[in-house]
């Protein structure tokens, strides 16, 4: 069963599109659904973006995640990968 998450992120530093880029790519089935510069300038986005993942990615993902005192991006996809 997959479950849906729709959520916005707002980076200060221009850097908005592509982190929800990155999440997106990490969570297969993912997509960007609006992209919002706030400033005009290309400094301040928030991006929309839609989550998609099944019951069993999600929970190796959480629990490679909450054995980590920092965020290890390699080791949660070594997880989600199996």
């Amino acid at each position: 069963m997959s479950h849906i998450i729709r959520t916005c992120l707002w980076f200060r530093d221009g850097r908005g599109r592509e982190a929800a880029a990155f999440y997106c790519a990490l969570i297969p089935g993912s997509q960007i659904e609006a992209t919002f510069d706030i400033a005009g300038d290309g400094t301040s986005w928030l991006t929309e973006l839609t989550l998609k993942a099944d019951k069993a990615v999600r929970a190796k993902a959480m629990a490679a995640m909450m054995k980590q005192k920092k965020i290890d991006i390699a080791a949660i996809e070594a997880a989600v990968r199996g």
